[in-house]
């Protein structure tokens, strides 16, 4: 062997290692994107279904005003839903309701959760809510 190869064996294993990490990392990168993908859509299930059970009590009551004692039954499933700081509210107009359920993703789980007024207000960009809006007219 010449005298000048000498070590080459070892540099191309550190390179080969060194290419194998950056792989590897890529790959817990992606795992940890698409688990955050999954919890996302996991959320916005939840929301939709709780949205959902209003719809299906405005549409029962024929009428776009919730009735009192089931609006505030309503807001405690939202609460309790498992949604980070979950807030639920409707607004009526004639014979149209909005319904809007909020949350604080887990992806800013250090952030403090809002109040109602903060799912249409939408404080900053950084501590902006997630939402669930939906409108039926009843008629």
């Amino acid at each position: 062997m010449k005298s000048g190869q000498q070590g080459m064996l070892m540099l191309e294993v550190l390179v080969a290692l060194l290419i194998f990490s950056v792989g590897v990392l890529g790959l817990v990168s992606m795992q940890s994107l698409s688990t955050a993908t999954s919890v996302n859509a996991e959320d916005r299930s939840t929301a939709a279904i709780l949205a959902n059970d209003m719809v299906a009590d405005l549409w029962a009551n024929n009428s776009a005003t919730p009735v009192a004692a089931n609006y505030s039954a309503w807001q405690a499933r939202v609460s309790g839903s498992g949604l980070r700081g979950a807030k639920g509210k409707v607004t009526t107009t004639a014979n149209a309701a909005t319904v809007t359920v909020c949350w604080w993703p887990q992806a800013r789980f250090g952030m403090a959760t809002g109040t109602t007024a903060d799912c249409t207000a939408g404080a900053t960009a950084s501590a902006q809510p997630a939402q669930f809006v939906t409108t039926v007219t009843i008629q």
